[in-house]
């Protein structure tokens, strides 16, 4: 046993946490890509890491205390902890599962090769194009071109 043995053990590892986790979670928050679920996620962490740096002080203060010491800025870290673990766990799955959707719909309205919208996606623009003008009476020309042999101009 050393006088700072527990309370420093306990301090750098909270320490540790803050620094790992503080800059993603920021560049979450700053990000403009990021969905509003993905910043309050990242809120939440950040609550959750601005908990940790007064507890690493409050252990370094009272060394003897350890991890499994009762008092009432233990409770509430483990307390917001299980809260982050109950919320962040379901928030990582639907952040993914957003960033898969976004890919599946770029797949599905985009050619491969070319990276042209496809047929699809193009009357679904086109059709929200002439009902906007139709709307608002204003006019619209459409200009089809048919491109000879253009199989071959692909194939070059």
């Amino acid at each position: 046993f050393t006088p700072w043995g527990n309370g420093l053990r306990v301090a750098i590892s909270s320490v540790c946490v803050v620094l790992i986790m503080l800059m993603p979670n920021i560049r979450i928050l700053t990000s403009r890509s990021a969905s509003p679920f993905a910043k309050s996620t990242a809120c939440l962490y950040i609550v959750f890491l601005a908990l940790l740096l007064p507890r690493a002080w409050y252990n370094l203060v009272h060394p003897d205390l350890g991890i499994l010491t009762s008092n009432a800025l233990q409770s509430l870290t483990f307390e917001a902890l299980l809260v982050l673990l109950f919320f962040s766990i379901p928030a990582y799955i639907l952040i993914v599962k957003g960033y898969k959707d976004e890919a599946l719909l770029l797949m599905a309205t985009t050619d491969k090769l070319t990276g042209a919208t496809n047929r699809h996606a193009f009357v679904e623009a086109a059709g929200a194009v002439f009902d906007n003008c139709a709307k608002l009476q204003l006019p619209l020309s459409i200009l089809f071109v048919d491109v000879d042999r253009f199989k071959k101009v692909n194939d070059e």
